[in-house]
């Protein structure tokens, strides 16, 4: 009588272990898809940056662009240029915000910082 209860329910058994092991299975292929994806994005990210250092070896934009963040810094300790360097603070709070943006997303390309994410905070989206 076991012999028989068991053969009724061994389709049943089957099926139901198989089902989960699908399902299983399944996952571990996402799993496996998404990191690929991460480990594709990871290495676009190192050529990007390797790329970054070979192209600023030879540049004056890094140094160009250090001195456009210093002078004001440097002409702030000079008082009859203070308020030159308060007007012109106040002349930058005044430009469109997507101009803001994109013009810290270069700043900060040019020192190699990636800055897609700042842009799109800036602009609003």
């Amino acid at each position: 009588m076991w012999s028989l209860l068991a053969g009724l329910f061994k389709p049943v058994v089957e099926g139901v272990t198989g089902y989960f092991k699908d399902k299983a299975a399944l996952k571990a292929a996402h799993l496996a898809g998404e990191l690929s994806v991460i480990k594709t994005a990871s290495q676009n990210i190192a050529d990007w940056e390797q790329l970054h250092v070979k192209a600023s070896t030879s540049s004056w934009k890094d140094e160009f662009v250090l001195i456009i963040y210093a002078t004001p810094v440097v002409l702030v300790f000079v008082p009859a240029l203070q308020p030159y360097v308060v007007a012109g603070f106040e002349a930058l709070a005044l430009l469109p915000q997507w101009y803001t943006g994109v013009f810290v997303a270069i700043s900060l390309a040019s020192f190699g910082i990636r800055a897609t994410g700042t842009i799109k905070s800036l602009m609003g989206k």
